[in-house]
C-alpha cells in the first residue's frame, strides 16, 4: 500500500505545497520477466519513501526505494536499492519541462545502474497528457556486472481515468 500526506491548498508553503509518503509491499510475487540463472524472481518485500513540493510554476519529487527478493530455489536473496529526482518548470499552463535522474542497484554486489531523463510533458486534456523524453543510461543493467550504456527516445501516452 502507499500512503501519501499532503496538505490542502488553505496552508500553502511559498505558492505551493509539499507531501510525503511511504509505500510498502510485503508477500510473495512470482516475477516472470526478471530471472536468475533461469529461474524467475520471487519478489518478497519493497519499500519507499518519497518527498515533493509543487508549486503553479515548480516541481520537485524525489523517492527512495529499497527491498528483497529470492530467487525460485530460495537459496539467493538480491538486495535492491533504487532512488529518483524530478525537477519541473511548467513553460506554460499544459507544458512542463523535466529534468530526472534517477539510480538503481539490482544487488548490493553490483554497481548502480544511472539514467538522466529530459523531457517535455504536454496536458492534452484533463484525462490525456503526452510525454516526450530523452533517456541517457550508465552502469549495469543486468544481475551481472557487466556494463551497458546507452540512449534514446521515449514517448508515452498517459490516460487517467
Amino acid at each position: 500500500g502507499r500512503i501519501l500526506i499532503t496538505p490542502t491548498a488553505n496552508h500553502p508553503i511559498a505558492d505551493g505545497h509539499i507531501s510525503f509518503g511511504f509505500s510498502m509491499r510485503q508477500g510473495s510475487v512470482t516475477n516472470a520477466n526478471v530471472s536468475l540463472g533461469g529461474s524467475p524472481l520471487k519478489e518478497r518485500e519493497r519499500y519507499g519513501f518519497e518527498a515533493g513540493y509543487v508549486s503553479p510554476k515548480w516541481r520537485l519529487q524525489g523517492e527512495y526505494l529499497w527491498g528483497n527478493d529470492l530467487d525460485a530455489a530460495g537459496t539467493t536473496t538480491l538486495e535492491r536499492k533504487g532512488y529518483y529526482i524530478t525537477a519541473g518548470h511548467h513553460l506554460r499552463e499544459a507544458v512542463e519541462i523535466l529534468l530526472r535522474y534517477e539510480g538503481f542497484t539490482p544487488d548490493s554486489t553490483l554497481p548502480t545502474v544511472h539514467r538522466t531523463t529530459l523531457g517535455l510533458a504536454y496536458e492534452v486534456s484533463k484525462n490525456v497528457g503526452w510525454y516526450l523524453g530523452y533517456e541517457s543510461v550508465s552502469g549495469s543493467t543486468t544481475l551481472t556486472a557487466a556494463p551497458s550504456v546507452g540512449s534514446g527516445i521515449r514517448f508515452r501516452t498517459t490516460v487517467r481515468f
